[in-house]
């Protein structure tokens, strides 16, 4: 099968989405389809990329370098999808890639599938400090770009009860790592060189946060529930990997408390490079409600990692509370459970076991492998017809 995936965004990125992206399309190759990539151009992206076409773009927020407007030529991109005899188009974005995959899609006829990676409405404070878009505007925008789609995917159940309640009926398709490439990135040496050079001992209980430095994931709020549990287990550090406006904020506090050696911020590093600061942590921390299913909590459970989270669906089937992790009510119940776990290694290094288990069905090989039913279904499908709607609730057809 010949798939047109288009996405604001894709490696070197560094986010969820992009890795997402990256690793369904190596598993769907690996399954005998093509796949081509419609993306942005990027600085530090590789010369000569196989079936990746990048268009110039511009950042649209400053605080989210990733965030970019891409300028296409929809007749050039028919032309290619007409060349290269694509069956498929599956837009991962509801920008500038997203909307030119929507349109070339609709003028070749060509079967649409549509993912919801973001929960926009936790974005509103980046334009004009959330005041231009209400969240019943946001749905209607959602609405609006779905209508064409012969099918849309909810990777979380969180995404599945919010297009839901919408008025949009998605498939739910979980996201998935690539295990074995994560894994075979890790080596004792790599791991050795971190612990020296952030000072981590063996007696340390280093809690670990990945993503973007920022409002919408509460690094301020994570910041003070984990600076709460080191006051009562002094055996306690933390690792911030990732860049955003709030990290400046955050160094100042650490320098105000003298925090220096205990708290440390990485700011952004190479994917690759991740894996090892995950081997090195004994437990993950978020209390980020704005994510769809997170990536990075993905891999921490493959890094066999206790997982302590904020109560948010984002985390449906992804942490078992009390068995791979614990689910906090609220942030002063995250606080308690870290100090928990850091007064019992044991505990935590049964329940990073469980996290490991649980990952297993969390592949990027199963996700790929339930994406391909669901293509052959859309393939079957065709384009929606007049008055007719498969992501539309019936009664909104």
């Amino acid at each position: 099968m010949n798939i047109a995936f288009f996405t604001d965004t894709y490696l070197p990125d560094k986010n969820g989405v992009a890795t997402s992206v990256s690793q369904l399309k190596s598993e769907l190759e690996a399954l005998g389809n093509n796949i081509y990539i419609y993306t942005v151009k990027h600085a530090d992206q590789k010369e000569n990329e196989f079936r990746i076409m990048r268009w110039p773009s511009v950042t649209v927020m400053r605080n989210v370098p990733e965030s970019r407007i891409a300028f296409t030529n929809p007749a050039t991109i028919a032309a290619y999808l007409i060349r290269d005899q694509v069956d498929i188009v599956h837009t991962h974005s509801e920008f500038s890639l997203g909307l030119t995959g929507r349109f070339v899609s609709k003028m070749l006829n060509i079967p649409h599938v549509h993912t919801v990676h973001t929960m926009w409405a936790d974005y509103r404070h980046y334009i004009l400090n959330g005041r231009m878009l209400s969240n019943r505007q946001i749905g209607s925008l959602f609405r609006a770009f779905v209508r064409p789609c012969t099918a849309i995917v909810a990777p979380s159940n969180k995404a599945f009860f919010y297009l839901k309640s919408i008025g949009i009926h998605p498939y739910h398709v979980n996201n998935g790592l690539s295990i074995e490439e994560f894994i075979n990135r890790c080596s004792s040496e790599k791991q050795q060189a971190i612990k020296e050079k952030l000072g981590l001992t063996r007696e340390d209980f280093t809690i670990l946060f990945v993503g973007r430095i920022s409002d919408e994931k509460r690094v301020l709020e994570l910041y003070d529930v984990i600076s709460a549990a080191m006051k009562q287990q002094n055996n306690i550090k933390a690792i911030f990997i990732g860049r955003g406006d709030k990290a400046a904020v955050i160094e100042e506090k650490i320098k105000k408390n003298n925090q220096e050696g205990q708290f440390i911020l990485t700011g952004a590093m190479p994917y690759e490079e991740i894996a090892n600061y995950y081997a090195v942590c004994q437990a993950y921390c978020t209390v980020s409600t704005s994510e769809v299913q997170p990536m990075t909590v993905i891999e921490a459970m493959t890094m066999a990692l206790p997982i302590v989270v904020h109560r948010d669906h984002a985390f449906d089937n992804l942490i078992e509370h009390g068995k791979n992790g614990y689910i906090g009510e609220n942030d002063d119940e995250v606080r308690d459970y870290l100090i928990q776990l850091a007064a019992n290694r044991e505990q935590a290094h049964t329940m990073g076991h469980q996290s490991q288990i649980l990952s297993e069905h969390f592949t990027s090989e199963i996700q790929a492998k339930n994406m391909l039913k669901l293509y052959n279904k859309v393939v079957a499908m065709g384009r929606p017809h007049f008055g007719f709607h498969p992501v539309l609730e019936k009664q909104d057809s």
